[in-house]
């Protein structure tokens, strides 16, 4: 299953993001592997010019039945602070200590959520890098503040954080 969106017809607007989280967390689907699914594949074999083409959609000027300015967008990360974590490792207990000690919004998700990577996923492709102990997503917690993101954690992302909370 593909669930594609495109930026400029819907992809940062809590409705359509709502039908793709609904869709991936319903019971109608039976989910398998990749790799299963490989496995019963039939191959088609056809020239190029006997390819089918999608015709049906045309990209040209979006007209959704309700304007996408009248849409409400995802929410903002700068409006909280927002943690990924799995509430075990030395980093993700530390953070969860510290952030208890902000007076500033909080939002954190376990790694036991069921939504949990679709929810990361949703933060993580706005922020190539991170200014954490890693720069890239290799490490829990992963922890997205204001413009910043920060992947694992240390003394020097608490420094970070609290002079961004402090701004």
């Amino acid at each position: 299953m593909n669930l594609v969106s495109h930026h400029y017809i819907g992809g940062t607007k809590v409705g359509y993001w709502n039908v793709y989280a609904d869709a991936l967390s319903s019971s109608s689907f039976v989910w398998r592997r990749f790799k299963d699914w490989l496995a019963n594949v039939t191959v088609v074999s056809r020239p190029y010019d006997e390819t089918p083409e999608n015709r049906e959609v045309q990209y040209l000027e979006p007209t959704p039945t309700i304007p996408l300015d009248q849409l409400q967008n995802l929410p903002e990360v700068g409006e909280k602070l927002v943690m990924f974590h799995n509430g075990q490792g030395p980093m993700c207990k530390d953070a969860a200590t510290f952030v208890e000690t902000l007076d500033y919004p909080v939002e954190e998700h376990l790694s036991t959520e069921p939504h949990f990577h679709t929810m990361l996923d949703r933060h993580r492709v706005q922020f190539p890098g991170s200014e954490g102990v890693s720069d890239a997503y290799e490490y829990l917690p992963i922890i997205f503040l204001q413009n910043k993101a920060f992947f694992g954690f240390d003394a020097a992302v608490k420094a970070e954080i609290e002079e961004e909370i402090a701004q």
